[in-house]
């Protein structure tokens, strides 16, 4: 799971655009009733992650979860860490202002 989140992380550095596609994807599908079988699916095909400890779709469910929340979480920080970099950014010109007041 560390390399995935790795990932996420990587590609939120690009954009996060895509991962928050990826996460309401996620959620949504999580959130609403599905058929027998397709959180497992989704979990084994799409994902490629072997469900043998527990090859169910409660499983699956815990499973994509944590995904959810790895996506929230490298989503997050890239946005706060954009954040932290303009506002420090910001205070630099403006102290740079002061300066030469």
């Amino acid at each position: 799971m560390d390399e995935v989140m790795e990932e996420f992380r990587d590609s939120a550095q690009r954009d996060t655009f895509f991962l928050r596609q990826n996460l309401t994807a996620l959620e949504t599908i999580l959130d609403e009733p599905q058929p027998p079988g397709t959180l497992l699916q989704l979990a084994e095909w799409d994902a490629n992650w072997s469900m043998d400890h527990d090859p169910t779709n409660d499983g699956a469910a815990v499973f994509l979860r944590r995904l959810a929340e790895m996506l929230r979480s490298a989503i997050e920080e890239e946005e706060s860490g954009r954040w932290r970099t303009s506002s420090a950014i910001g205070t630099a010109s403006t102290e740079e202002g002061d300066d030469s007041a």
